[in-house]
């Protein structure tokens, strides 16, 4: 009754919207580096390109189907070519999860035996003129490697000189691959990646705004249940419960106590004096947030109302730096200055793009002469702010034996500057 009751009610798959991430500024990157196209081997950069996500990606490992077999990461490839042609090469067991994906070629592998006769299933057939959505392979072969070389064929590019992602690619796969492409020269091309996805899509800037919304309004609701002879745990949980009610997924919130540095599991009990450095975070569609506060049991006073300023200015003034064609340096530059002058120690003020990662290129840090290089590129660490990066300025002090004082804040860098990515009270810290 109740698979009768779903053929008869269910909808068709929508359809996604197409994902276009090659857009210009992906073509000059790529013509850059001299390819014609870059093949995808990490869960999350087949996402970035095709809008195709499996949660056992992540994990799946050859052994855990085969004893005795690698700890390799079973694969899942992706191909987008500078004319935006995608192609996603995936195990014809989850290749239905790509249902409703505009994508130009899916090609399946590893299907297995299929049973030829289906006597004595009669009673279960369905219409599957309904199921179209979620047949949706263009092509089969018998290992992720064939239906690669499958892909590449049928886009043309067989012969081409392509990137391909090596830092999440096993030296066996890599191998093989090779081996299976002689006519195509493969370079490497996991830095020119990073630096694509440093600036942001109208979609991502939509998304990571959404999420920042949440991890801020969820934490506002659980600050008034942190007070002295509670346990941290307790409004961890509350933390998490109201992300999940809002649609997202708890990635993180931990604390410092006594200024001995970041936790996340151990239990502690808010100490009446308590001065707790806090830092927090949700991800809403495969796009992270991050911030952070400082969270006291009383009013500052002398000192410790000193350093809160301290932290809380040095973030206010790398933000103001922000401009299109500064250098990542420059803004380190403004918070270091920013503590000088208000007399407070300057131990870690920096900072760092956000988004499919938490922690991502430009890195907001003094010039280390240091180069980001692969095949393709060869440039200085020390990148250029562009507009639409979305970057995390954080500063923070700790004093063990006293506390830890904390400021965060999500910027979404514009023409002529930056702004708030959401709204986030810092002028003061958080007093229950």
């Amino acid at each position: 009754m109740m698979c009768r009751f779903y053929q008869e009610t269910r909808m068709p798959v929508e359809s996604r919207p197409r994902i276009n991430r090659m857009d210009d500024r992906a073509r000059q990157w790529l013509e850059r580096g001299g390819i014609d196209a870059v093949i995808l081997t990490s869960p999350m950069h087949v996402y970035y390109f095709t809008g195709y996500y499996l949660w056992l990606d992540e994990f799946f490992r050859e052994y855990m189907v085969t004893p005795g077999a690698s700890a390799e990461r079973l694969p899942t490839y992706a191909v987008a070519a500078s004319n935006a042609e995608t192609a996603l090469i995936v195990g014809g067991g989850t290749a239905s999860n790509a249902a409703g994906l505009a994508l130009d070629h899916v090609v399946g592998y590893g299907s297995g035996q299929r049973d030829s006769d289906p006597t004595g299933l009669e009673s279960i057939q369905r219409d599957t003129s309904t199921d179209a959505p979620f047949q949706c392979v263009t092509a089969e072969a018998a290992t992720a490697v064939d239906g690669l070389v499958t892909a590449l064929r049928e886009m043309g590019l067989a012969d081409a000189t392509i990137g391909l992602e090596v830092d999440d690619l096993a030296p066996a796969q890599r191998a093989a691959i090779e081996a299976a492409l002689p006519d195509a020269k493969l370079k490497d091309c996991s830095n020119v990646l990073r630096m694509l996805r440093m600036v942001k899509h109208p979609d991502e800037i939509d998304r990571m705004r959404q999420a920042a919304a949440i991890a801020e309004r969820a934490a506002g609701e659980v600050w008034t249940l942190a007070k002295p002879g509670v346990d941290i745990q307790d409004v961890i949980a509350a933390f998490g419960s109201r992300v999940g009610v809002a649609g997202a997924t708890f990635e993180h919130f931990c604390y410092t106590t006594g200024g001995y540095g970041l936790a996340t599991e151990p239990h502690c009990v808010i100490d009446k004096t308590e001065v707790m450095m806090v830092d927090w975070g949700c991800i809403l569609e495969h796009y992270y947030s991050d911030t952070g506060c400082t969270l006291m049991m009383q009013e500052p006073q002398g000192r410790a109302a000193d350093y809160y300023q301290g932290v809380r200015l040095a973030v206010q003034e790398g933000g103001a730096a922000f401009k299109p064609g500064v250098k990542a340096s420059d803004v380190r530059q403004a918070m270091d200055d920013s503590l000088n002058r208000t007399g407070n120690p300057i131990q870690l003020p920096h900072g760092h793009g956000l988004g499919l990662v938490v922690r991502d290129y430009p890195i907001i840090m003094p010039d280390n002469g240091l180069r980001i290089t692969d095949d393709c590129i060869d440039l200085a660490s020390d990148v250029p702010i562009e507009k639409d990066m979305v970057i995390n300025l954080e500063c923070g002090i700790v004093q063990p034996g006293y506390g830890g004082w904390h400021c965060e804040h999500s910027f979404l860098v514009t023409d002529r500057g930056s702004e708030l990515l959401t709204p986030q009270a810092r002028d003061e810290p958080i007093i229950p």
